[in-house]
């Protein structure tokens, strides 16, 4: 999810008239002199009005308050320094309503803070560190979470935590010669379910390999850039929660497939079974309820439509209950991701996505999940949302039921409010 765009916001109304575009208000620019690397939005307090979650250029944790109805912001104020904080999530892992943030260093660790309902204030962080349970390749190994996703793996009723890493490490061998040493440089990609007890403390599972491995010999490259994607959701409609992983590197050799890795129910994964996408290379990949319910976090036992992203184009997968693919819809010409938060901007049933890529992005609307054939997205909202980690997401930031926009931009969060008529 996955998300990066995990805000839990649902907006679900029979009484809006049905629209087939959307309007989105200018660009409302909230200057934090400092650069925003990070973004999120949720429903920290009482009220009907989400408020903005951040990462600033210190990788401290900020957040801004909506007045509301009167589209304006209360001063940033500090949540938490305590760590250094990467990236953050947003999503209620105790179940009491509120929204909760989940967040990661640049190691191997993720950090769990609970809103008090106070109105700005958040418990301490819990921290969670993530070993590994299989023995990677080489020696002097070094461990990334690069991303995560949230789902009930387990079918217990709360959110548990799909955690996706690399490890890099090396191996020096012999030059057969009076030449310098080889050295084999390794990517690998591991992941773990960290299991909800029900009050929002996690298990921290060794963490094990998905299969997808990127190497080379007296290549630094191997080790340059080497990131991986993970989104959840039931794409068989067998109401259990699948996992599906990417990874994408700057190397031109060892690019590995993206899989769909089956959930048993009980919050492992059977990697015996593993679902090809039929792509390498990804730039993104997430889980989608084409006619909602319209939750970025996917509780239900709703089937799932897999979107996969690449270079220049995206591709909405449906497979039936034995994993055979029943139809995979070419989306053309949309940004490299990440792809965003999807919710009904425009209310018309369906949903509607973004798509964000350095200083620009997309809002995907009117789109008919229905039509199986490759075409162009038409339908479209330019803004501008995003940079270096380039997340934006979606929540109610007026009070007036409709799903806007933010995005981290420079040393601004760029906030489009939704203007669509109902």
């Amino acid at each position: 999810m996955a998300i990066l765009c995990l805000v839990p916001f649902a907006y679900v109304s029979q009484s809006h008239a049905q629209s087939s575009s959307v309007s989105f208000s200018d660009v409302d620019k909230n200057g934090e002199n400092t650069d925003v690397n990070s973004v999120g939005a949720g429903r920290f307090r009482q009220g009907n009005v989400d408020d903005l979650i951040y990462i600033d250029e210190d990788e401290r944790l900020q957040m801004r308050q909506s007045t509301g109805s009167a589209r304006s912001w209360q001063s940033s104020y500090q949540i938490s320094d305590q760590y250094s904080y990467k990236k953050v999530w947003v999503v209620d892992v105790n179940n009491d309503g509120f929204d909760d943030l989940v967040s990661v260093n640049n190691g191997n660790q993720v950090y769990v803070l609970m809103a008090s309902k106070n109105q700005w204030f958040f418990n301490g962080p819990a921290v969670y560190t993530f070993g590994l349970s299989e023995g990677a390749k080489g020696s002097s190994s070094s461990t990334v979470i690069n991303d995560m996703d949230f789902g009930d793996f387990n079918g217990d009723g709360s959110v548990d935590i799909a955690v996706l890493a690399t490890v890099s490490s090396s191996s020096v061998g012999g030059s057969g010669g009076e030449g310098p040493a080889n050295v084999t440089y390794y990517n690998q990609g591991y992941y773990s379910i960290a299991l909800n007890n029900g009050a929002g403390g996690f298990s921290a599972p060794g963490m094990k390999q998905t299969g997808s491995l990127s190497q080379g010999t007296n290549a630094f490259i191997f080790t340059a850039f080497f990131s991986g994607r993970v989104t959840a959701g039931d794409f068989n409609g067998d109401s259990k929660m699948d996992a599906a992983f990417c990874y994408h590197t700057n190397s031109s050799f060892s690019v590995p497939y993206s899989y769909i890795f089956p959930g048993v129910g009980d919050g492992s994964l059977d990697f015996n079974a593993a679902v090809s996408s039929g792509h390498r290379g990804c730039q993104d990949v997430t889980a989608v309820l084409p006619n909602g319910p319209f939750e970025n976090v996917i509780t239900s036992t709703k089937q799932a439509t897999f979107i996969f992203v690449d270079n220049s184009d995206s591709y909405a997968q449906v497979y039936d209950g034995q994993w055979n693919l029943k139809s995979e819809t070419k989306m053309e010409n949309t940004p490299r991701g990440p792809v965003g938060p999807f919710t009904d901007f425009n209310f018309d049933g369906s949903a509607d996505m973004v798509f964000t890529n350095g200083k620009s992005s997309l809002v995907m609307v009117g789109w008919n999940w229905a039509d199986t054939s490759d075409r162009k997205i038409t339908n479209k909202t330019s803004m501008i949302l995003g940079t270096d980690i380039q997340t934006s997401d979606v929540g109610d930031f007026d009070g007036d039921g409709k799903p806007d926009v933010i995005g981290g931009y420079d040393e601004d969060i760029n906030v489009y409010y939704n203007n669509t008529a109902e």
